[in-house]
């Protein structure tokens, strides 16, 4: 029971952070007004029985002249009994964590920081193999890097899930990322060392995995029902082909040959009247599988 409470208070604290979308600075000053509150509640509880662990502001102006600090003040207060701090004129809601060790109530421990903090997206293009050369950083999504890498040979995922294009506007060959490592382009099932643009993938709880395919254009003729992997279309469905396809919860990717191999499309909930709005050339989808967080 308490572990569970745990979890998904961990789960709903950086939902939080995520949804925020904090651009790299302000990210950076939220991780320090943080770690300067853990550590204040520290040296005032002289124990570990709980952690205040700040929420982000929830930015609704884009007034750029509403850029609030978010180094502590002297502004700075706490509203006992609604659990808000005001930083400035930026509130944030303060969520209380119970780490538990074994199940166990009496038994605490901190949230590592980098849990805390896993949340936030972060790739990395690198113009060299093994990491090395010219990089460029992407935290949110970009229509066109290729005037800053020419080439791309590796990728660190530091965090988050992610598509990379081909070409520019998200056009061209595309690659799904998980976290990771891949110190040269086979890596990630890469046709050649050209990336000009990537997308950040926006995960929600709760998803139920399912769309539907059709033989024809515009969601005609036969009809199959997914809500699993399947690594070979022709086995299952005896189709070589599909021309049509509506995502109705889920995020899904298809393969060009079986078993997840090949050019690969990514697909989100929405629907797709034929192969050119997922991207693709041709109708030709041989595998394809639900891409989780």
């Amino acid at each position: 029971m308490y572990q569970k409470a745990h979890e998904k208070s961990v789960q709903d604290w950086q939902k939080t952070v995520k949804d925020a979308h904090l651009n790299k600075e302000r990210w950076r000053q939220f991780q320090a007004l943080v770690e300067q509150k853990f550590h204040d509640w520290l040296l005032e509880s002289g124990h570990r029985h709980g952690l205040d662990s700040l929420i982000p502001p929830c930015i609704t102006s884009q007034d750029p002249s509403h850029s609030d600090s978010l180094e502590a003040g002297p502004n700075d207060t706490r509203q006992e009994g609604t659990s808000r701090w005001t930083v400035g004129r930026t509130p944030f809601a303060l969520l209380t964590f119970w780490v538990l060790v074994d199940g166990d109530p009496h038994t605490k421990k901190l949230l590592p920081h980098s849990q805390l903090f896993a949340s936030q997206p972060l790739i990395v293009f690198y113009e060299d193999k093994n990491f090395q050369g010219r990089r460029y950083e992407c935290d949110s999504d970009c229509t066109d890097f290729h005037s800053y890498l020419s080439h791309c040979n590796s990728i660190r995922v530091e965090s988050g899930a992610w598509v990379v294009y081909e070409r520019p506007n998200y056009m061209g060959y595309q690659y799904v990322l998980t976290r990771g490592e891949y110190p040269e382009y086979l890596r990630w099932m890469g046709l050649n060392d050209r990336l000009s643009s990537c997308k950040m993938i926006h995960f929600s709880c709760g998803t139920q995995y399912k769309m539907q395919l059709y033989e024809k254009d515009d969601f005609a003729g036969q009809a199959f029902e997914a809500a699993e992997d399947c690594p070979s279309v022709l086995e299952k469905y005896r189709w070589r082909e599909v021309y049509s396809c509506k995502v109705l919860d889920g995020w899904w990717v298809f393969y060009e040959h079986p078993n997840y191999r090949g050019r690969q499309y990514f697909l989100e909930k929405g629907e797709y009247r034929k192969p050119g709005d997922w991207g693709a050339v041709s109708p030709t989808v041989q595998s394809f599988r639900r891409f989780t967080e």
